[in-house]
């Protein structure tokens, strides 16, 4: 059995990647609480409690505002379960002759009107130790699997980062890759 800070949790059916994980991976064991302080975090579900440094969350905001947490969030990110509406998306492609909107430094990509983006940097911004991730937080592909992807994959590089300054902050070797 891996050390109790090394479990994933996942609610997902089988997978040749969570067989190779074996018992770091707890189906059917969904998130009922995260408790964070400048310590650490402690995620607790039905079947086991685990202690980290970070955490990502990467279900959407809905499922997510089922969690308890401890301390709870800010008011801007308790609210986006009531604000964020599943499916609410609609995909238009249009082609323009000139990309204007990147001298405005923008991305091109828009959102139907009871989209997320008043709350995006709640989408991202980590609070404290808990990170974000999700197809919600993508800043491209959002909506699809790829930008699910790279948010997660922007989660974990923020934690990495954050995890390399704490050590640096400590005094201790550098231990990234």
């Amino acid at each position: 059995m891996p050390p109790p800070d090394r479990h994933l949790t996942a609610r997902t059916a089988r997978h040749p990647a969570t067989e190779q994980l074996g018992a770091w991976v707890h189906l059917s064991s969904p998130v009922q609480r995260i408790a964070h302080d400048a310590t650490g975090i402690e995620v607790v579900s039905p079947s086991l409690t685990v202690r980290a440094q970070r955490v990502i969350v990467a279900t959407p905001p809905v499922p997510a505002g089922r969690i308890t947490f401890d301390p709870p969030l800010p008011a801007l990110y308790s609210h986006l379960p009531q604000r964020v509406v599943p499916g609410a998306i609609i995909r238009v492609h249009t082609v323009y002759p000139q990309p204007f909107w990147r001298e405005q430094h923008l991305s091109g990509q828009t959102l139907a009107p009871r989209s997320p983006v008043p709350y995006g940097s709640a989408l991202r911004e980590p609070v404290g130790r808990i990170h974000w991730a999700g197809t919600e937080s993508a800043t491209l592909m959002h909506g699809l699997m790829e930008g699910a992807v790279r948010s997660g994959e922007r989660a974990a590089q923020d934690i990495l980062v954050a995890l390399a300054r704490a050590r640096q902050t400590a005094g201790l070797p550098d231990r990234s890759p």
